[in-house]
């Protein structure tokens, strides 16, 4: 009776997003608040506006909108908490589950602020953005004409499950893309990608690598047991008296390589982070299984988020300053991120210095290592 009166009223459910069980406590949480808050609220406007009558107009005011001659602006309410969906075309990468790897999709629309619509294989998942990863916004992405998209759409419809209310539901449509695939699949198209600027075809999806903060060994080992099957490259520079930088190859918590060099001793301090942080993406080649994950750990908070969250920002603007000015150690940047797309599949994780989280002692062991090396072993940038 509850759901038929909301929806009578043009009120719908909003569930919590498939596959992300953070989302679900939350979702409690914020709606008992949310039920407390409105009830309380409700019960105050009905009390104000009886305790404050305009005669004049036979109108009902609140004591503020009488005494005050204050507005209440009802939209700027509505636009707080009501999201527009926001039609999107452009690639992304995607994680279908939490401990599943990054695949290439295409983000059809903005559900709300933090939810994403996305396609995969002329399949449509509903994702939260912490597992969706949007690359460059001067790339359109258009499927190619098919003698199959009718038949197509129709796997994309929820009218198998039997439960009205619940084919609403995002997990629905979730659970009725996995068994149309388990039924016969819905065939592969290719996709077209086309440059806006030059009108030319690629088939080129650029990756963002998603980044862990951990602060003890702990949780360091934590994220690496959830990510599983990983190559561990842990990299760091040293700017005490000389410099230099270090790097320590792992595979199962044991050492496979270790690295020491020596730099010039003008390079500044986010210089020798960087150039460790570029020979540890070298040596995860030389390294790397099949299907093994990459996972980069830096202390470098500049490292850490340039590769990251600005990383899209920066390749947009051709590794320069918004301001039109070269961006410091622009090569050595541009040299990085084409590895980090040739490797793909790759994680960032910023640790705590001196925190006793070994990989990255270890790193600075080897970059004081590497500050004491003969100048004449300086390596050229």
């Amino acid at each position: 009776m509850v759901m038929e009166y909301f929806v009578d009223n043009g009120i719908y459910p909003a569930y919590s997003i498939p596959r992300h069980s953070q989302s679900n406590g939350s979702a409690e949480s914020k709606e008992v608040k949310t039920i407390n808050e409105n009830v309380l609220n409700a019960v105050m406007v009905f009390i104000n506006g009886r305790t404050m009558e305009d005669k004049e107009n036979g109108t009902l005011t609140t004591p503020a909108e009488k005494f005050f001659n204050i507005k209440l602006l009802m939209e700027k309410i509505l636009d707080k908490y009501q999201y527009n969906p926001e039609p999107l075309k452009c690639n992304c990468w995607v994680k279908i589950d939490k401990k599943s790897k990054w695949i290439k999709g295409v983000a059809l629309e903005r559900i709300s602020k933090s939810v994403y619509k996305v396609q995969v294989d002329n399949k449509i998942y509903v994702r939260k953005d912490d597992m969706v990863r949007l690359v460059n916004d001067n790339l359109i992405v258009q499927p190619e004409d098919s003698e199959e998209s009718d038949s197509l759409r129709s796997s994309l419809v929820c009218e198998d499950i039997a439960d009205e209310m619940f084919s609403l539901t995002l997990e629905a449509r979730d659970m009725q893309q996995q068994i149309n695939e388990y039924l016969g699949g819905t065939g592969n198209r290719s996709t077209l990608v086309k440059n806006i600027e030059n009108n030319k075809v690629v088939q080129e999806f650029i990756v963002v690598p998603e980044k862990f903060c951990v602060e003890l060994e702990v949780d360091y080992q934590k994220c690496v047991k959830k990510l599983d099957n990983v190559l561990v490259i842990s990299s760091d520079g040293s700017c005490e008296k000389e410099r230099g930088y270090g790097v320590g190859v792992y595979r199962d918590n044991r050492c496979v390589h270790e690295h020491s060099g020596r730099l010039g001793n003008n390079s500044s301090a986010q210089l020798c982070e960087m150039f460790a942080f570029a020979k540890g993406l070298e040596l995860a080649f030389y390294h790397l299984k099949p299907d093994e994950i990459v996972v980069m750990v830096s202390d470098s908070c500049y490292v850490c988020n340039l590769f990251s969250e600005q990383i899209c920002a920066i390749r947009k603007a051709d590794y320069m300053k918004s301001s039109g000015k070269t961006l410091v150690h622009r090569e050595l940047i541009r040299k990085a991120d084409e590895m980090i797309n040739k490797l793909e599949n790759l994680y960032i994780i910023q640790d705590k210095r001196h925190a006793g989280i070994r990989v990255n002692e270890k790193a600075d062991e080897l970059a004081k290592k590497g500050a004491k090396l003969n100048p004449k072993f300086v390596e050229k940038i």
